[in-house]
């Protein structure tokens, strides 16, 4: 049964600069990547409960490349920074729903396992997203040298999407956005207000694309799933 309490918004309004062009049309088996993600998630919840937020130069491509997958959601305009594009999805919820998820349009890997984990962990904690511990050796620098490394047992990397109850998040990017506070995903509002995140661990592949390279992988990746 899909979830009638639950909005979904769709991060779609990066500019694409270190990939060269706009990395959400490009294709990954053969579907515009931006798509990917979209299908996952329609699995969790109806069409009437997602949004699309993104450049408003993008909008009609956008809405052409849904309707030839049969996709009939909301599509919002962004604003001039992240924060402004995600208050925007969050003002044209028209939907009654309890709680939202704000998922990251690169990343298209995301899989229905960690969408209902977090989901669970949302309705327990009040907020969640998913999260992988460091691997890599951190190290601190100043300019061209590095200072000492940094203890990574209590550092992870944050991943969409990141799932809240929607009124305590629309409050919080009021507050963010009257402060001015620059922030750069949407668990950065909790810590403003002082509210706690639950990160569920995620083992699986959640790839940000970023550069052709993780294209390439993503492909991969798909290609040793079949």
């Amino acid at each position: 049964m899909k979830k009638d309490n639950l909005y979904v918004i769709i991060a779609a309004g990066g500019s694409g600069e270190r990939f060269g062009k706009n990395k959400l049309l490009e294709k990954l088996k053969g579907t515009p990547v931006f798509i990917h993600s979209i299908k996952t998630f329609l699995n969790i919840v109806p069409q009437s409960k997602m949004s699309l937020v993104c450049h408003k130069n993008n909008i009609k491509q956008y809405e052409e490349l849904l309707s030839d997958f049969d996709i009939h959601i909301k599509l919002v305009i962004g604003g001039k920074t992240r924060t402004e594009s995600i208050y925007n999805g969050l003002k044209t919820i028209e939907e009654k729903c309890k709680y939202v998820a704000i998922h990251d349009a690169a990343r298209p890997l995301i899989s229905e396992k960690i969408i209902e984990e977090c989901y669970i962990a949302t309705t327990e904690y009040g907020a969640a997203a998913p999260a992988k511990y460091l691997a890599d050796t951190i190290k601190q620098v100043d300019g061209d040298f590095i200072l000492k490394t940094v203890d990574r047992s209590s550092l992870v990397a944050i991943e969409t999407p990141q799932m809240f109850v929607y009124d305590t998040l629309l409050k919080g990017y009021e507050t963010v956005l009257n402060k001015k506070i620059s922030i750069t995903d949407d668990t950065s509002i909790y810590e403003v207000i002082d509210e706690k995140v639950f990160f569920v661990e995620n083992n699986s592949c959640n790839k940000k694309i970023t550069y052709l390279e993780d294209l390439l992988e993503a492909e991969f990746y798909l290609n040793k799933l079949l």
